[in-house]
């Protein structure tokens, strides 16, 4: 080493130890199956982003086309019918990644 005393930790200037915080019991899971919940639920986030992304590309071709105000408004309309519909999918997929207990 250069000669450098390691770092000392402080006393706590209340003269108390702190208590670890216990964490609730969970059920054992083996690595791969914790792996395996968690890049299913990153998957199914991406995949309500590219859904939404499309969703607000599709709504703005289609608001460029139209000839009049109807067809603009409902152009917004399914547009955000279809985003909706990418959050509760993903929604879905997660709850059931949640219930199945991996």
């Amino acid at each position: 080493m250069s000669g450098q005393e390691p770092k000392r930790r402080r006393p706590n200037p209340m003269g108390e130890r702190r208590e670890k915080r216990k964490l609730p019991p969970r059920q054992e899971q083996s690595l791969g199956e914790r792996a395996k919940r968690k890049s299913l639920a990153f998957f199914a986030s991406v995949r309500e982003r590219l859904q939404y992304v499309k969703a607000a590309m599709f709504g703005q071709v289609k608001f460029m086309k139209a000839r009049n105000e109807k067809e603009a408004a409902e152009a917004e309309l399914q547009t955000s019918k279809m985003q909706v519909d990418a959050a509760n999918e993903a929604e879905r997929t997660k709850q059931q990644l949640g219930e199945e207990g991996f």
